[in-house]
């Protein structure tokens, strides 16, 4: 199961080696550990988020165009 701790504590996954389980940290640990921790109010379920990277295309590029100083004289009289 996996779960979030709120805050730190120590267990046993295994009931023979003690590990420190850090407040902030998600953790996939034996539902009977998972169960104690959540009983004892240090730890809440958690289910990752799972992301999906989509692609986007790129716009067509736009087209850069240099006016002659005329048209720019043109272009500058139309409001």
């Amino acid at each position: 199961m996996q779960v979030k701790m709120i805050q730190t504590a120590t267990g046993s996954p295994n009931g023979i080696n003690v590990q420190k389980y850090s407040v902030g940290e998600p953790y996939d640990i034996p539902d009977s550990l998972a169960k104690v921790f959540l009983e004892m109010g240090v730890a809440h379920e958690y289910t990752p988020v799972k992301r999906t990277i989509t692609e986007k295309k790129a716009d067509a590029p736009t087209e850069n165009k240099m006016l002659s100083p005329d048209e720019n004289k043109k272009a500058k009289g139309k409001k």
